[in-house]
């Protein structure tokens, strides 16, 4: 049974958990999941806030299984003085995150004034009506629902990984919003896996424990930085 309601989330930030190790997470794990999943987000907000960017940024590291703090910041690239902005990307790719797991058209949806709610068997998922209206408004979901489709496939992976999840604080000790086991990875997976694959590239993977100095998801070539064996001289992008 799983029971979401998005209305308790901020507008501007959220917390993505991992289920798994205590305080731990593969470095190849962390850093892909969360550039897929701030690539979707670039995504929705291109589609309902086309004349402001979009910067996201991780704003910490909480305990529990692991848990990363994610906020979103909008910046006009266009007129300064354009009030026609919707702050609701984080409720919108949570909404496509709970939604990929019920795309056999046969959930009820109830729309109210304030909400919607989306109920399949013991399931519920509860959307604040601008965000519902907001995701309504995409025309072309299929790039958003790619990255979205690859991050799980990234955790999917990642055999330590038990579950994933929304919550609205690093408090390890708060549940999350919403908490999506391992078993239905595949199920999101499949739902959105309407892309074609990428040319096939070749490269050696080595996998080591590191620890993340410093995260940026502006666009530019350095992305990441870590400490490993206290060297701090080590970036990725």
């Amino acid at each position: 049974m799983l029971i979401v309601n998005l209305t308790h989330l901020s507008q501007s930030e959220f917390v993505i958990h991992f289920g798994g190790r205590s305080n731990e997470v593969d470095a190849y794990t962390f850093s892909n999941c969360l550039l897929e999943l701030a690539e979707a987000m670039r995504g929705i907000n291109s589609q309902i806030n086309p004349d402001f960017g979009i910067e996201v940024t991780i704003e910490g590291i909480g305990p529990g299984s692991f848990r990363a703090g994610v906020r979103t910041i909008l910046k006009s690239i266009g007129n300064l003085f354009k009030s026609d902005v919707r702050n609701v990307v984080v409720g919108v790719i949570s909404s496509f995150i709970f939604l990929g797991l019920h795309q056999d058209n046969q959930a009820k949806i109830i729309v109210n004034d304030n909400e919607v709610i989306i109920e399949q068997g013991n399931d519920r998922i509860i959307v604040p009506r601008k965000t519902w209206d907001a995701k309504e408004i995409i025309k072309d979901p299929k790039t958003i629902q790619t990255h979205i489709a690859k991050a799980f496939s990234i955790l999917s992976e990642d055999s330590s990984v038990t579950n994933f999840g929304i919550a609205a604080s690093l408090n390890g000790e708060i549940p999350p919003i919403g908490l999506i086991d391992r078993s239905d990875f595949p199920a999101i997976i499949n739902s959105y896996r309407g892309y074609e694959e990428e040319t096939e590239t070749t490269f050696k993977e080595e996998r080591t424990k590191v620890a993340v100095l410093k995260i940026v998801f502006e666009r530019g070539p350095r992305k990441w930085q870590f400490v490993w064996k206290w060297n701090k001289n080590i970036s990725a992008n």
